[in-house]
């Protein structure tokens, strides 16, 4: 075989191998890229704002693809570590807003648990259902067979269902008895783990919050005086 016909079948298996290689960490990537928009769906669902990619991000994938679809595998090769650094930047980003939005609505039920276990208006199996959703809020799986908007849709739609929906149904089961008193919002700053200081109470409060939690908070407020 003549020299230079081997070499260019070497050059050959080279490239292909290459392309292989640059397929597979592409995917690597995009895998990395879907995890943190659906990571950022659900924080939509969660929070008052939105999650939104860094803008140089975007673009950094909009050149990966184009470089790909032009066939210039060198210069996507270059371009991959760029890439890589920026994505995985986005994704520990929203993991870390998510874990703020997740420590809070934790909090937030640890309280409720606390006023049902006074109460016993709500399954606990519920609390705990609830509890093990919030631990998988920072989780999510990718399907790379699956179309991305489908995917999104889905987790979007099981978090509000399993999570917003679910601990706003609780909670109104939980506070049913003190609607329309006065005691709402102090059984509110207990939810939210704060002491109610008794001088700062009207003697017409302090029943009304013993009569409607019991003697339970009797002693608690007893204790808050002292």
């Amino acid at each position: 075989m003549p020299v230079s016909e081997f070499e260019r079948e070497l050059e050959a298996y080279y490239e292909q191998h290459r392309n292989q290689e640059l397929a597979s960490r592409l995917e690597d990537l995009v895998q990395t890229m879907w995890r943190t928009l659906l990571l950022g769906a659900k924080y939509d669902e969660l929070a008052d704002e939105s999650f939104s990619p860094n803008e140089e991000t975007v673009t950094s994938v909009e050149e990966a693809k184009s470089l790909w679809e032009a066939n210039q595998f060198e210069r996507l090769e270059d371009h991959l570590p760029d890439l890589d650094e920026r994505l995985k930047r986005e994704e520990n980003r929203v993991r870390g807003e998510l874990q703020g939005v997740k420590h809070d609505l934790s909090e937030h039920l640890d309280g409720l648990e606390s006023l049902n276990q006074r109460t016993n208006r709500v399954s606990q199996s519920r609390i705990e259902d609830l509890q093990d959703e919030l631990r998988e809020l920072d989780t999510v799986n990718t399907d790379s067979d699956g179309r991305f908007a489908e995917q999104e849709r889905s987790v979007q739609t099981h978090v509000r269902e399993h999570v917003v929906e679910e601990l706003n149904d609780i909670e109104d089961e939980l506070m049913e008895p003190f609607r329309g008193s006065g005691a709402t919002k102090h059984v509110h700053t207990l939810i939210d783990g704060d002491p109610i200081r008794l001088s700062t109470l009207e003697r017409d409060e302090i029943d009304e919050l013993q009569e409607t939690l019991g003697a339970h908070l009797s002693l608690q407020l007893q204790g808050d005086e002292s």
